[in-house]
């Protein structure tokens, strides 16, 4: 879909975002006009978030082992991003590390345009 994309002069920018979008795969794909960033967050912000978004304190002792079950999987799967972006060196933003959403905006901005891609204006 990636390489479609990017060949078809014809067509607008693509954003692809989701859990199955992963570095090793994604990094052997090399296409002018083509870049890639991650987001990253530490296991405690999806902890945090997991149990807010699912309203965690008020729910049933089963409801809260599946909770947890997801949670498990989730920290799983971005522990495992997390290494292979570092050991990739991939453009990635610690989501934990921004105060806003503008700073976030920002700093993915910055790095996308750091790679042999430029946005356009």
């Amino acid at each position: 879909m990636i390489t479609a994309h990017a060949s078809d002069s014809l067509t607008d920018s693509l954003i692809l975002e989701g859990s199955a979008i992963l570095p090793d795969i994604v990094a052997a794909l090399k296409r002018p006009n083509v870049a890639f960033l991650w987001l990253t967050a530490s296991d405690e912000l999806f902890k945090e978030r997991i149990h807010r978004e699912s309203q965690y304190d008020g729910r049933s002792s089963i409801e809260k082992t599946m909770i947890g079950k997801f949670l498990e999987r989730t920290v799983l799967l971005n522990k495992r991003m997390t290494q292979d972006v570092m050991r990739l060196r991939l453009a990635s933003v610690d989501v934990s590390q921004t105060a806003n959403l503008d700073e976030l905006c920002d700093r993915c901005l910055i790095g996308l345009e750091t790679q042999d891609f430029r946005i356009p204006v």
